[in-house]
């Protein structure tokens, strides 16, 4: 995992969860270490090193470029994250690509930034938005989920999440929601099927499906298209992308 990369002074000077993360990791408990890391990423999404340290917990390409995909929203020209992703989508290593340039892996001027952003004082008098949709999420990656319900949490959407497909088929009819954000490379109970049963309900208003995949194939759209998707995003998931879509359903019923 490269953790030599890190230390916890790296990572967030004051943080104590990303400590015990690194910790947890370097003594070899990935799963402590990746609940942690979750935990920092949902109270301070825009933490770059958080992301990072996930990244190097993930197990899966899928996952790595997820993270890595956040980091690069959160900064650009992170030195570290940009040839790390491009290595992974190119069926590289999961492990950074490193080199003699690497003394600051994190990227000092995200780092800083970020700083500033999270020390701006909170508007204590600002009301509680108005929440302007329901959405479920349905991806059995918890990374996936995570970065999902952060972009929807910004649109002031309430989320509901599920692992997999029988826990979404449930929720729909429980839950009753207004959009399903769901990955069609689901076990036993795949995309598709959700969506045609998310198509199938009765309700005054349809409900917005979006299918995330990772391979943009012809035939992946076909079925998707037959099963009544809405939108098709391609994995990883762009959280800048992903809240563009999303905010077109929300104000016009994804009318263009």
């Amino acid at each position: 995992m490269h953790l030599d990369l890190y230390s916890s002074n790296d990572l967030d000077p004051g943080g104590e969860l990303l400590a015990e993360a690194l910790a947890a990791a370097k003594a070899g408990n990935r799963t402590l270490a990746r609940q942690l890391v979750l935990q920092v990423v949902e109270t301070t999404p825009q933490r770059e090193a958080a992301w990072l340290l996930l990244a190097s917990l993930e197990e899966s390409p899928e996952d790595v470029a997820v993270c890595l995909q956040q980091v690069l929203t959160i900064c650009p020209d992170h030195s570290l994250a940009r040839p790390w992703l491009e290595s992974v989508l190119q069926g590289g290593p999961l492990a950074p690509p490193l080199t003699e340039d690497d003394a600051d892996p994190l990227g000092g001027d995200g780092r800083d930034r970020e700083d500033s952003v999270l020390e701006q004082p909170a508007e204590a008098s600002a009301p509680a938005p108005q929440i302007r949709g329901k959405v479920l999420v349905v991806d059995d990656s918890p990374t996936v989920r995570k970065l999902v319900t952060l972009v929807l949490e910004a649109l002031a959407c309430e989320v509901i999440t599920a692992a997999n497909g029988l826990e979404a088929l449930a929720k729909i009819h429980s839950r009753s929601p207004d959009m399903v954000i769901v990955d069609i490379g689901l076990d036993h109970i795949d995309g598709h099927q959700i969506c045609q049963v998310a198509k199938g309900r009765v309700r005054d208003r349809e409900i917005a499906v979006i299918t995330l995949t990772g391979r943009d194939q012809p035939h992946d759209r076909a079925r998707g298209l037959a099963a009544g998707a809405d939108e098709f995003l391609t994995k990883p998931v762009d959280a800048n992308e992903l809240g563009r879509v999303v905010e077109r359903y929300l104000s016009d019923g994804g009318e263009s």
